[in-house]
């Protein structure tokens, strides 16, 4: 099955994948006040499961980033998605803040390589002067997450029990792997391009490798020359600010809504049936 413009399907497969990254990541956060009505803990040990993430997610992006050169885009995407959604599952069966602590730190360790794993998967896929755009509508896959993470997991929550959102949003994970497994590959080994687009990829990839300068074995950059490149500290600089403060509103804001402004998600109580209600008052007399 040939199909047209692939790498624009490439993009939605993305784009998914991207949000899932986000829905997962949120549903702790939504879901916080919920849990610590059965739990107990304090804001220091929310404080504490937060860490236990973002400690994981910046040690380990340069372990994803390097497994990725090393295995390759398709198996390394599906490694880390494959683990994540485990681990988001997971947290349906967690039940002190330890728990939690360890599941968000191997959450924050396969999440770490979503961007990494996006951007090489558009590099593959796309020539220059398309990228910067594909990328972008691949990323915005994580704000669409960020949305539709509180309606989708509150309700599952309010129908079911806070468990279950986990449960569910984990599992969606296998859907996807299922997609990414049929239609990504490399370009030049995909099943599904057109023989137009094939050329066209090859083509362009060719011209950007002849014209980029010589960066040794394989062309690539050490890590030595990129400390030394000014790009990357204006990047490095401005993800220091600015990271912290976006994961503080993404850990916090929830928590605050729900304490000083009372917007929360409440489980409803489903009345417990007796015998005589269940088989009815005659039955229940003579039984």
């Amino acid at each position: 099955m040939r199909i047209k413009n692939l790498r624009w399907w490439i993009v939605g497969l993305l784009f998914f994948g991207t949000a899932l990254n986000y829905l997962d990541r949120n549903v702790l956060a939504i879901l916080e006040p919920m849990i610590k009505r059965d739990l107990n803990w304090t804001p220091q040990d929310w404080g504490l499961i937060n860490g236990g993430f973002w400690l994981a997610y910046a040690v380990f992006a340069m372990v994803t980033g390097r497994l990725l050169d090393k295995i390759g885009t398709k198996l390394g995407y599906t490694l880390m998605l494959a683990w994540w959604g485990t681990a988001c599952a997971l947290h349906g069966f967690a039940g002190s803040v330890m728990g939690f602590v360890i599941l968000r730190f191997a959450l924050g360790m396969a999440e770490s390589g979503v961007i990494p794993a996006t951007a090489k998967a558009c590099a593959e896929w796309f020539p220059q002067k398309e990228r910067g755009f594909a990328y972008g509508l691949s990323v915005m896959g994580m704000m669409i997450g960020g949305i539709v993470a509180p309606p989708v997991t509150g309700l599952i929550a309010m129908k079911f029990g806070w468990q279950w959102a986990f449960f569910v949003t984990g599992g969606v994970c296998a859907l996807w792997l299922l997609g990414w497994q049929w239609l990504f590959n490399d370009p030049a080994k995909n099943k599904h391009i057109t023989e137009a687009e094939r050329g066209y990829i090859l083509k362009n990839k060719m011209t950007e490798h002849e014209s980029c300068p010589d960066n040794g074995a394989g062309g690539r950059v050490s890590i030595r020359n990129l400390v030394g490149l000014p790009q990357v500290w204006g990047i490095a600089v401005a993800r220091f600010l600015g990271d912290p403060v976006w994961a503080f509103f993404v850990a916090w804001i929830p928590k605050y809504m729900s304490e000083a402004r009372g917007i929360v998600f409440r489980e409803r109580k489903r009345p417990k049936l007796s015998i005589e209600q269940i088989f009815g008052r005659k039955c229940f007399i003579e039984c």
